[in-house]
C-alpha cells in the first residue's frame, strides 16, 4: 500500500475499506460512547462483512435508527 500518490492525494478506500460492498460511513450524533473515545461528530467506517467478537463495538438497527454498542 502506498501512503499517497505523487500528486499528494490519499485514497482512504485503500487504507480503510476491506469489503467495498459491505462498508459504509456513519456520523456519531451524541457523546454516549465518549468513554470508548467516540465523540459527537466523529465519522465511523462500518464494515458489515466482519463478524463481531467479544468486546467489539457494533452498529445495530434499533427503533428505526442505528445505535452503537
Amino acid at each position: 500500500m502506498s501512503a499517497a500518490s505523487a500528486d499528494g492525494s490519499l485514497d482512504l478506500n485503500e487504507h480503510l475499506v476491506a469489503h467495498r460492498e459491505a462498508t459504509f460511513l456513519i456520523r456519531v450524533r451524541n457523546d454516549a460512547m465518549a468513554g470508548a473515545g467516540i465523540r459527537d461528530g466523529d465519522l465511523l467506517v462500518v464494515d458489515r462483512a466482519l463478524e463481531a467478537d467479544d468486546g467489539d463495538l457494533v452498529v445495530a438497527e434499533a427503533a428505526g435508527g442505528l445505535t452503537l454498542k
